[in-house]
C-alpha cells in the first residue's frame, strides 16, 4: 500500500513534486529498485554524515548508499583526487593509462590473496567476470552459492537471497525473465556448513566450477563464518579442482584493509571488491592468483574482458585516495570503537529487556538472535488490532535516515508516509516495527505513546520505555497523549494489509514472522 497523494503533499511538498517527475520518465521514479523507498522522496545535497531533502529537512545517514560512503558524503580529499585524475586524462579506448597501472598495484598490495587486477565499475560486474572465468578456467558448468548470499542482479547469482521459509534452498529466483538452465546451474549451499557443501561436490562429480561467498553475509544480517568452514572450503575447492571465490563487495576494506580474508588468513583464488573502495564513485574490481587472471582474453585466454568505462580515472582517483586514508589514519580503530559502541548497547538494551538474543562481535558487526531470525529484537505480534503501518523511527543501525529535530508525534502522524510496497502480510502476522534510536529519549517518547494509546506492547517493555522518557519533562504526557488521539483516528480504518518495509542498510527485508522493536 503507497502513502496516498495527500499524504505525500503534506509530509514533502518539493521532494513529492521531483518523485512526481521521476516517475513519469523512470521506472518507479529511481534508478534502481532498492531506492523505492517512499518519504524522503528526493535528495539535494550531501555532506560528510548528513543528507538533505528537496524539503530542506537534514538527515543522519546510516544508509551510506549501501555501504559505499565509507569516509562520508563529498569527501573533499577523495573528490579532489578524482577531479585531478580527471585533469590528466578522460577516458581511453586504447592501452592503459598510469592511474590504472598505480590503481593495481595498490590494490596488489593490500589484498593478501591479489597477484592481478582489473578494474570495473560496479560489484555485479566484478561478480560475472569472476563467475564466467571460473567456468572458463575449469570448462564445468555448475556454481554453488550460500542460501543468503548477494552477489548482484546477473542471471547466474540472482536465486535464493532473502528467501521465505518455504522457498529457502529451493529455487527462489531474485527476478523474472531468467532461463531455467542458468538457475538450475547454480546450487545453493548452508553457510557455515561445510557438509552441505560437500554434499553438492558429491553429487556433481567434476562439475562444479566454484564456490562463491560472501566471507561474512551482510545481506541477510550480519553471519559470522567459523574458522573452520572457510579454511574448510579452501581444501575442498582446491581437492575438488575447484575455484574459490570470496565476493569482498562489502567485506572488502570494511572489516581490514585486506578485506575478510586479511581476518580469517584464507586465501580465494578470487577476490571481488568494490563500494566503500570509491567513498561512492563507480569502481570496483576483480583481483586473484595471476595464473587465473591470465584466463581472461586480454592476456590471450579464453575469457571474454571487456568494459568501455572499466579503469575510468575519476574512480580509480577516488579509490586511490580513499585507500590511502584507510592506511595513514586512524579510520578502522574509530569506526570499530563505534561498533562496539552499538553492540554493547544495544546487548544492554535486551538484557534489560529480557529478551533472549545475544550481541555477536563479527569483527565489530553487530548480531542479534539466531542467524536465521536475522536482526529481530522483539518479535510483538498484534492480533486483530487495526495497525495499518510499520513504524520507522529514530537513529539505528538499520535505519535508513533519521530525520533530526522530528518531534515524536510529527513523525507518528506520518506514519502512512512510510509504508511502502513490498511483500504484504496481514496485522495478524506483523505488527509493530519501532527501531532502536540513538537518542533513546525520543524513541522512548514515541514508544510510550504507543504503550499508552494502542495496549499492544508487553508490560515489561511499556516499564522499560517509561523509564526512557523519565529526562523528557512534565510535557511529555501531553504530547504523548495528543499524538496518541491524531493516531488513534487515523488507525481506526479498515483493516488493511501491513507490507514489509526493507532494511537497506542491512541489505534485507524483515522476515514475515518477526518484526524489529
Amino acid at each position: 500500500m503507497r502513502a496516498t497523494g495527500q499524504d505525500v503533499v503534506v509530509a514533502s511538498p518539493l521532494g513529492a513534486e521531483l518523485w512526481a517527475r521521476a516517475a513519469q520518465v523512470m521506472p518507479g521514479g529511481v534508478n534502481s529498485a532498492t531506492r523505492a523507498i517512499g518519504r524522503p522522496y528526493a535528495f539535494v545535497r550531501a555532506d560528510g554524515q548528513h543528507v538533505w531533502d528537496a524539503d530542506g529537512r537534514r538527515y543522519l545517514d546510516y544508509h551510506a548508499a549501501f555501504g559505499a560512503i565509507l569516509l562520508g558524503h563529498n569527501d573533499a580529499g577523495v573528490n579532489l583526487a578524482a577531479s585531478r585524475a580527471l585533469a590528466e586524462v578522460d577516458l581511453m579506448g586504447i592501452g592503459v593509462t598510469e592511474i590504472e597501472v598505480r590503481f593495481a598495484e595498490k590494490i596488489v598490495s593490500v589484498i593478501p590473496s591479489a597477484e592481478m587486477v582489473v578494474a570495473c565499475t560496479s560489484g555485479s560486474e566484478a561478480t560475472h567476470h569472476a563467475v564466467r572465468l571460473a567456468r572458463g578456467l575449469t570448462g564445468r558448468r555448475r556454481l554453488v552459492k550460500v542460501q543468503g548470499g548477494f552477489h548482484g542482479w546477473h542471471d547466474s547469482v540472482a536465486r535464493n537471497v532473502i528467501s521465505s521459509p518455504e522457498l529457502a534452498y529451493g529455487l527462489d529466483p531474485i527476478s523474472s525473465g531468467i532461463l531455467p538452465e542458468a538457475l538450475e546451474a547454480t546450487l545453493v549451499s548452508e553457510f557455515n556448513d561445510l557438509g552441505s557443501v560437500e554434499k553438492i561436490f558429491a553429487e556433481h562429480p567434476g562439475d562444479v566450477a566454484a564456490v562463491i561467498l560472501e566471507p561474512v553475509p551482510h545481506n541477510v544480517g550480519t553471519l559470522r563464518p567459523t574458522q573452520e568452514y572457510l579454511q574448510g572450503l579452501r581444501r575442498l575447492t582446491e581437492r575438488e579442482g575447484a575455484l574459490l571465490i570470496f565476493d569482498e563487495v562489502i567485506t572488502g576494506f570494511r572489516h581490514a584493509l585486506g578485506g575478510y580474508q586479511q581476518v580469517a588468513g584464507v586465501l580465494p583464488d578470487l577476490t571481488t571488491f568494490g563500494k566503500g573502495v570509491g567513498n561512492g564513485f563507480p569502481v570496483s574490481g576483480l583481483a586473484g592468483r595471476r595464473e587465473a587472471m591470465c584466463g581472461f582474453s586480454s592476456a590471450n585466454g579464453g575469457v571474454l574482458l571487456a568494459g568501455t568505462f572499466s579503469g575510468h580515472p575519476a574512480g580509480l582517483g577516488a579509490a586511490l585516495a580513499t585507500i590511502e586514508r584507510l592506511e595513514t589514519t586512524d579510520f578502522y580503530a574509530r569506526v570499530f570503537a563505534l561498533g562496539e559502541r552499538m553492540r554493547s548497547g544495544l546487548s544492554r538494551i535486551v538484557d534489560e529487556l529480557g529478551i533472549a538474543a545475544r550481541g555477536e562481535d563479527a569483527e565489530h558487526l553487530a548480531q542479534h538472535g539466531d542467524v536465521r531470525d536475522r536482526w529481530q529484537l522483539v518479535v510483538q505480534r498484534v492480533g486483530d488490532d487495526p495497525v495499518n503501518a510499520c513504524i520507522r523511527l529514530g537513529d539505528v543501525s538499520g535505519v535508513l535516515l533519521a530525520e533530526e529535530d522530528a518531534e515524536p508525534e510529527q513523525l507518528a502522524r506520518e506514519m502512512p508516509a512510510f509504508q511502502q510496497p513490498g511483500r504484504q502480510i496481514t496485522a495478524d502476522e506483523l505488527g509493530l516495527r519501532v527501531q532502536l534510536a540513538d537518542d533513546r529519549q525520543r524513541v522512548g517518547a514515541t514508544a510510550a505513546w504507543l504503550v499508552d494509546t494502542l495496549e499492544i506492547l508487553p508490560a515489561e517493555l511499556a516499564h522499560h520505555v517509561q523509564a526512557l522518557i523519565a529526562d523528557i519533562g512534565p510535557d511529555a504526557d501531553r504530547r504523548i497523549a495528543a499524538a496518541g488521539e491524531d493516531i488513534r483516528a487515523d488507525t481506526g480504518r479498515e483493516h488493511r494489509p501491513i507490507e514489509i518495509i526493507p532494511i537497506p542498510a542491512l541489505g534485507l527485508e524483515m522476515p514475515l514472522d518477526s518484526a524489529v522493536v
